[in-house]
């Protein structure tokens, strides 16, 4: 399954939202430098979706702040709660 997913690096207060069009929208904290940021958006989809980093892909906006990003067809939305 493919996730649409809007990042956005150097936030103050880190967390996730699910936009009108179900975009998700993850605030990280690490700066888009290295791959810090990319890494950091694999490990809270695999934390959201409760499954392994290695299932996470990002398919396409590896140097965007929109990436389309690739997990197993099973995983579910686990979004925290308050």
């Amino acid at each position: 399954m493919i996730v649409r997913v809007q990042v956005k690096p150097r936030s103050k207060k880190p967390g996730v939202e699910l936009g009108a069009d179900g975009t998700l929208i993850l605030k990280i904290h690490e700066p888009p430098v290295d791959g810090k940021a990319n890494q950091a958006v694999i490990e809270r989809i695999a934390e959201l979706y409760d499954i392994a980093k290695s299932a996470v892909h990002i398919v396409s906006g590896e140097t965007s702040r929109m990436k389309r990003v690739e997990i197993p067809d099973h995983a579910e939305l686990k979004l925290p709660s308050g």
